[in-house]
């Protein structure tokens, strides 16, 4: 499931247990179907959160990066 501040599940009336649709913007283009789990009280404002290998699972695919953090000695 999702995890969705609170902002976003006012704007859109979610609750906990709720269903949402999400589609798919690549590939085939699915709609996928996912349980609202949580809603938090998030610092940063609007923010929608799932867990990476829920998230991977969903969307049918391997274990990717989304981020790379390099530590670079500017002396090389």
């Amino acid at each position: 499931g999702i995890m969705l501040s609170r902002q976003i599940a006012s704007q859109l009336d979610l609750h906990v247990g709720d269903t949402v649709s999400i589609d798919v913007l690549e590939g085939a283009r699915a709609v996928r179907e996912l349980i609202v789990r949580r809603i938090s009280d998030d610092i940063l404002g609007s923010s929608v959160t799932m867990d990476r290998s829920a998230l991977n699972h969903v969307m049918r695919e391997g274990p990717v990066a989304n981020v790379a953090a390099l530590r670079i000695d500017p002396a090389q």
